[in-house]
């Protein structure tokens, strides 16, 4: 390769150029690179609704629930079904198996739902509609949300106004750049509602049929055909419509017999008639106020920031506009809030790191050398900008965090290029000279690193589902910096050297008087005092190597004691020492999850979360920024809505944390303590958590019960439930909010017609159930148009009468021919219940779902509970034949994440071992080099080992419980890790054959190659740790989602390290003495 570099010193127009050029390309390119807090990615679901207003949830599962199943019944690459079946509305989630055509199934998916839509009931003269929606992450992370409330509190705001006013915001927002969409969400749908008197029906002898059939008539548009004329052709319409309050009350009921007109306005309660607003979908309201939201979607290439300073912007606007109308904002679930925050985070651990990396060189290098180390991280980071602005992709948490990750790698490559170059400069070799050779000689070393490096963050892209979708940007991030670190290190570095010298002069550099290791201990300053005890302590591990690896074994069998002692504690009755946490929480966001009785009205709902708004607004701006409320629905742990008129929603902003006063998980407990105090009484659940970072993995605790039979999976998962509530104050103490799917039950009031006696009365079975049904939710009538839009017409009965459905026997329906009323009561009884609240299939079975959460400060795993639930199971079993129990949420997600991440693991260390075996020509000595992977182990166990005790030992607050976990992203850390602790290995082991077969003896080969390659080991370690320090330690603030990551890398690089220095060529030299020579490499045959 020499021929290569030796291009890059003598071009040094084109490579400078090349260097200058691709920086302020770069530069130029990060006003417009997308930055977002997370990417838009799909989580592989369709998503279906349908509304059937006045149908009960048994109705809804066999009229509209099961066609929509069977419509995706035999499509390919379904992972599962599951469809809720709820007063008024179906509603279905088809999961698609992961890493598939997402796109070509959702098409495929829509097709059969649509096929099946002339299928379903009609509800007012029309067809039943159908919503379908593709989940993504903007399904739940819009940029922000703008809530609608009235300027004066005192002074609220109309629904109606309220609507109008949305919809002129929304058309604003629609027109600005980079927005995707705008949804508004609480919109009131209205009715017109003529409410009779009973009273008057009685006086006037008039039944209610009379009264629907007189407004159906009336309110008619037909068409009245074409004719031709001398002028041409002519539409002619008739067009009777309602516009006005007046015209509805005119309509002719009946004339008598002295010619007096009885009208609808004779008939009616005029203070309960008029234009209402329909208690059904979602009603909003913000810091207990009402409220309509308009969620901002934006496009994918934008910046979310700069989308939400216009949205604001045209707030103002649009405030100022309408000042009369005494509106006001108020900007909830801002992204670009939490954006500055976690980017501000990680851009100062970015930042700070860098000033490490740099102090950190100047310590080992001259300033120079450690300014031409610390400009290829520069070139390396500004390439990245350069491929996100290219490939369209963002600059989020996922990409920052990679940066930061190898800040301290990058400074790798260079660091070794360098101290090569300055080593053959200590030779007396001149600076061009020096330059070139310094770098062809550990050019296949330096390759083979990063590519080892590459190849143990690749295969995480083997991840799959929403959190590999996740997690495969770290990788990419990584890749792109290291590759553009090699392509600098090896053709623009050498150069940079050469052209420093003739700028600024010749370097001075100590020429070492003695050859060998005694030249290496009289250097002077920290690295002559290093390399001098370093020799003795090689020495010692090199004349007892046997000791020296016991050393290793008895550190190794400590760590796998902490980590089974980790698993298994819960189930010993201990302690855990590393606390299993698959995704922490690092919320600024808190949800409450409202439960009211079964029999709660949506308005009544609406009205309780506005209390608990206010409630939770009164701890006062350091602590809550805002709370939104959802009446009418909830957001389960995948982020997908779950509705019903007793189900509620409450976000709880936390502020920025600039602002903030408390940690989030002591506001949680305030919260917690404040509101289950207050609200969790009568019948009342609330389920209040941090909202979770990353993708969607359901509650900690999920468990699903499903089967063929109804009755036993009822029963096995009530007894289940009772079992977990009795564990939660034994075995499974932290066990807390215990839900499931299908226990609430709404009250339901049910006529039943005698069809003998409608046949006495001549009265048609449709009459009579048309009757019942409209009296009680309204018979349509026709339609009231309105200047934007045309609503419907219902006529109904009194609502004082349905507090007493007796009172409705005593409904007239029709007139018998001798004068006499036939009423409901002589021919249908009533009687009343309850009923299920929800009905819910999964793969086309009936299921329920029991779901539940750990307390802030429990050991508890989600594989604790699923341990204790099989046990129970396991001897019950044949009890509840035609049922089954599943496990979901965390455990599924941690299952499916730590077996991608266990393959990935597996395929990082073939690839490495492919790549070592080709570079070294040997079986052995690849070998060797792994064993940096395993001491990497040793080292991040036990350092989160000594945490964890420390945790245990210590009173709280003194150790933050964070540091003392093992998540997700300290899998990834091991799993990037493993490329990244061979590195040292992989130029130590080449330097120790090199120097074999310049003819030295196999103990002052390994001293010399040793003592070689001590100063770059160390100095690529420290950078590499003092990149991710600050991350680690939390400056200048802790991420709990990142942390964790930066001390799984730190602790194991450390422990590689000084092992690499030490056991290493302990290792090379019992290989050595008891390997077959025909197992060696070919060129390590020198004695």
């Amino acid at each position: 390769m020499k021929p290569l570099i030796a291009f890059g010193v003598r071009q040094h127009v084109l490579m400078n150029l090349l260097y200058v050029g691709l920086i302020l390309a770069s530069v130029v390119a990060m006003r417009d690179i997308p930055v977002d807090r997370y990417p838009n990615l799909p989580f592989g679901e369709v998503h279906c609704v349908v509304r059937y207003p006045g149908a009960d949830a048994s109705e809804v599962e066999r009229l509209v629930t099961q066609k929509l199943e069977d419509a995706l019944r035999g499509m390919e690459s379904v992972e599962y079904v599951r469809a809720t079946s709820t007063p008024g509305q179906a509603e279905l989630f088809a999961k698609f198996d992961d890493d598939t055509d997402y796109d070509r199934l959702y098409d495929q998916a829509r097709i059969r739902l649509l096929a099946v839509q002339n299928q379903l009931p009609t509800v007012d003269g029309k067809q039943l509609g159908m919503y379908l929606n593709k989940l993504d992450t903007d399904a739940w992370l819009p940029v922000m949300q703008v809530c609608l409330v009235a300027k004066d509190p005192a002074k609220p705001l109309a629904s109606r106004q309220l609507d109008l006013l949305a919809k002129d915001l929304r058309n604003r927002l629609e027109l600005l750049p980079d927005v995707k969409r705008i949804e508004v969400v609480g919109e009131r749908r209205e009715q017109f509602v003529v409410e009779l008197d009973t009273a008057a029906l009685e006086r006037h002898r008039i039944t209610y049929g009379e009264v629907a059939s007189a407004l159906m008539q009336a309110g008619v548009a037909p068409p009245a055909g074409t004719i031709d004329t001398a002028q041409g052709e002519r539409l002619f319409r008739v067009d009777a419509r309602y516009r006005s309050r007046q015209d509805v009350m005119d309509v002719l009921v009946r004339r008598v017999g002295d010619g007096a007109r009885i009208t609808v306005g004779d008939l009616c309660r005029h203070d309960a008639s008029g234009e209402r607003a329909l208690d059904e979908g979602v009603l909003i309201s913000v810091n207990g106020q009402q409220s309509v939201l308009c969620k901002v979607l934006k496009e994918k290439t934008a910046n979310a920031i700069r989308v939400k300073e216009a949205v604001v912007v045209a707030g103002t606007a649009f405030v100022a506009d309408h000042a009369n109308d005494g509106v006001a904002l108020v900007y909830t679930v801002d992204s670009a809030v939490r954006i500055q925050d976690y980017l501000g985070v990680l851009g100062s651990n970015l930042f700070w790191g860098v000033v490490l990396v740099v102090i950190a060189l100047l310590c080992f290098l001259t300033w120079r050398s450690a300014l031409l180390t610390i400009s290829g991280v520069a070139f390396a980071v500004f390439a990245s900008f350069l491929y996100f602005w290219l490939t369209g992709a963002s600059l989020n948490e996922l990409t920052v965090v990679g940066l930061v990750l190898v800040s301290g790698m990058l400074v790798g490559d260079a660091v070794v290029v360098i101290d090569n170059i300055q080593r053959h400069l200590e030779e007396g070799k001149p600076i061009t000279t020096a330059a070139i050779d310094g770098a062809t000689e550990v050019f296949w070393p330096v390759v083979n690193s990063v590519l080892t490096t590459i190849a143990s963050f690749l295969p995480l892209l083997l991840m799959t589902g929403s959190v590999g979708d996740f997690f495969g940007l770290l990788p990419v991030a990584v890749t792109v910096a290291l590759v553009a670190s090699l392509i600098e290190c090896m053709l623009m570095l050498p150069l940079h050297a050469v052209t420093a010298e003739k700028l600024l002069g010749p370097e001075k550099i100590v020429t070492r008087s003695e050859s060998g290791t005694a030249g290496y201990l009289q250097r002077p300053g920290v690295v002559g005092w290093l390399a001098r005890r370093y020799d003795r302590a090689l020495s010692w591990n090199l004349a007892h190597p046997w000791t020296c690896i016991g050393f290793v074994g008895v550190m190794f069998l400590l760590t796998i004691g902490i980590l089974v002692q980790s698993l298994m504690a819960n189930t010993w009755g201990q302690r855990p020492i590393l606390r299993m946490a698959f995704f922490p929480n690092d919320a600024s966001i808190l949800n409450i999850a409202v439960r009211l009785p079964g029999d709660a009205t949506l308005s009544g709902t609406s009205r309780f979360l506005r209390e608990i708004e206010s409630e939770v607004m009164a701890l006062g701006p350091g602590k809550i920024d805002n709370a939104s409320g959802f009446a009418g629905m909830l957001m389960d742990a995948y982020y997908k809505p779950v509705w019903s008129h007793a189900y509620g929603f409450v976000f709880i902003e936390l502020p920025p944390l600039a602002r903030r006063t408390a940690e989030a998980t002591t506001i949680l407990e305030e919260v917690r303590t404040r509101l289950e105090t207050k609200f969790e009484q009568g019948g009342v659940d609330l389920e209040i958590t941090q909202q979770m970072d990353g993708p969607p993995i359901g509650m900690p605790v999920t468990i699903r019960v499903a089967g063929r039979d109804s009755d036993a999976v009822e029963r096995l998962a009530h007894d289940l439930k009772a079992h977990l509530h009795a564990l939660a104050d034994e075995r499974l103490k932290g066990l807390i909010d215990l839900n499931d799917d299908s226990s609430r039950r709404i009250r339901q009031v049910s006529f039943h017609p005698h069809w003998d006696r409608l046949a006495n009365h001549g009265v048609a079975q449709r009459t009579a159930l048309d009757f019942i049904a409209g009296a009680v939710d309204g018979a349509y009538v026709g339609e009231f148009r309105r200047s934007d839009e045309d609503i419907p017409v219902r006529v109904r009965v009194g609502r004082d009468l349905l507090d007493d459905p007796a009172r409705l026997l005593q409904l007239a329906i029709v007139d018998e021919p001798g004068g006499r009323q036939v009423t409901v009561g002589d021919v249908a009884s009533v009687d009343a219940g309850w009923t299920p609240a929800a009905l819910v299939r999964r793969d086309y079975q009936r299921a329920v779902t029991i779901t539940g959460n750990f307390t802030a400060d429990s050991s508890l795993a989600p594989s604790d509970v699923t341990r204790a639930v099989e046990e129970w199971h396991r001897e019950r079993a044949a009890q509840y034949a035609g049922a089954a129990i599943a496990f979901g949420g965390e455990a599924e997600s941690t299952n499916k994440s730590y077996r991608s991440l266990a393959q990935a693991f597996a395929l990082s260390v073939f690839l490495i071992f492919l790549l070592l075996a080709t570079q070294f020509r040997s079986y052995t000595q690849p070998l060797i080099i792994l064993s940096n992977v395993v001491f990497a182990f040793i080292g991040v166990f036990l350092v989160l080992g000594i945490v964890g005790i420390c945790l245990l030992a210590f009173p709280e607050g003194v150790v933050r419980p964070e540091r003392g976990m093992f998540t997700v992203q300290s899998f990834i850390a091991i799993v990037g890790l493993t490329g990244v602790v061979v590195n040292d290995a992989i130029v130590l082991v080449d330097f120790i054959n090199t120097r074999r077969r310049e003819g030295l003896p196999l103990i002052e080969a390994l001293m010399t190659a040793g003592h070689q390659r001590m100063r770059a080991i160390l100095l690529t370690s420290i950078t590499t740790i003092a990149g991710l320090l600050t991350m680690a330690l939390g400056i200048p603030e802790f991420s709990i989602a990142w942390s964790p990551l930066a001390t799984c890398f730190i602790a194991g690089l450390m422990a590689s390290t000084f092992l690499t220095l030490l056991v290493v060529p302990v290792l090379y030299l019992l290989l050595d003495r008891f390997t077959p020579t025909r197992w060696r490499s070919v060129e390590s045959e020198n004695p």
